[in-house]
């Protein structure tokens, strides 16, 4: 008798235990659920405003908390850096900036200011009207008097250049099958323009630049390992038309990525892909290297001057090198991703 009482004891303690546990279990997933509420609860008209918006930038890591967050596209340029040192350079008012912001810049009395308009690669017309060529999100717009012009091309298009007169853009259309030039021809009050397709090469790999005494168009083709310099008529209209105006200039041992012409015609810069300048004079057909220094240099540009030489590094810094003295380049400016000059 009394080992069953003390069994029954036994019994009665180990379901009191167990209840006791049970208990502790329950308000613990209570207190979990509570707060998870309360959480959901501030935070649900957020995301609700996060659902409802388009949303492109991000922030890395907002100091109250250690998620990201979501910021909405602007619609006002941002202010870029101020020069590192003043330049007074000429004509420093025919100058396009694209910044790392995604906007562009133009100058004013050798200041530049931010205008709203998102693009890269923008390009000047060169007579005077400062129409604007640009690219955003692989597509091609044009920019005049305040006015944005979206035109259809066959496929994304890269390398815009002007014609030497500004009155054509060329502009290369990159495929699966190759690269393709085409060009837009405006009419004389530029209310509208005619596509016409000029030619395909395996790779260009350069903007096709104008010679500013001629017109012609200096392209630079891709070919095994090197790279195939030629140019066109800027009026011719078929391909067969372009193949037949085509003259060879040279073929360089050089892997290039980028041309200008000098305002005089008599040399162009151009860049390779190991981040070296080289002048090339037309004339002579001898290559002189510029700018020798350990510092990696892409898109360099000349001002109408034909007295600066501009260029870029990879940290987006824009340099100046006088060409007419021995001086060291100078840092203009920073976070930009690409120059051009008009009035050339």
């Amino acid at each position: 008798m009394n080992r069953k009482r003390k069994n029954d004891e036994r019994s009665v303690n180990a379901l009191l235990g167990r209840l006791y546990i049970g208990g502790l279990v329950v308000g613990a997933l209570s207190l979990i659920a509570l707060s998870i509420v309360t959480v959901w609860g501030s935070s649900l008209p957020a995301m609700l405003g996060l659902l409802s918006t388009d949303w492109r930038t991000y922030a890395a890591t907002p100091p109250s908390s250690d998620r990201p967050i979501r910021a909405p596209i602007t619609s006002v340029a941002p202010t870029p850096l101020p020069p590192v040192k003043p330049l007074d350079l000429p004509s420093t008012d025919g100058v396009v900036l694209g910044l790392k912001s995604g906007f562009l810049a133009m100058t004013s009395d050798g200041t530049f200011s931010p205008i709203a308009v998102q693009g890269t690669d923008a390009v000047l017309s060169p007579d005077g009207k400062l129409r604007i060529a640009y690219l955003r999100d692989d597509q091609l717009y044009l920019r005049q008097s305040d006015a944005e012009q979206h035109i259809e091309t066959p496929d994304r298009p890269v390398w815009l250049a002007w014609n030497a007169d500004g009155r054509a853009l060329l502009f290369v259309v990159r495929a699966a099958s190759g690269d393709s030039l085409f060009r837009l021809d405006f009419t004389a009050d530029h209310a509208s323009y005619t596509m016409r397709y000029l030619l395909t090469a395996a790779e260009i790999v350069a903007p096709p630049v104008a010679n500013p005494a001629t017109g012609r168009v200096l392209i630079a083709e891709k070919d095994s390992g090197e790279t195939n310099l030629y140019t066109i008529d800027s009026h011719c209209a078929t391909p067969a038309n372009c193949q037949q105006s085509s003259q060879r200039i040279a073929l360089f041992a050089y892997d290039v990525n980028w041309l200008d012409y000098h305002p005089s015609a008599t040399s162009f810069v151009f860049s390779t892909t190991s981040g070296q300048l080289f002048l090339f004079h037309t004339g002579s057909s001898q290559i002189e290297p510029i700018a020798v220094n350990p510092i990696f240099k892409r898109r360099p540009a000349f001002d109408p001057s034909g007295r600066y030489l501009t260029y870029l590094t990879q940290s987006n810094e824009l340099y100046v090198l006088p060409l007419a003295v021995a001086e060291q380049p100078i840092l203009w400016w920073r976070d930009v991703v690409s120059v051009d000059w008009a009035n050339r």
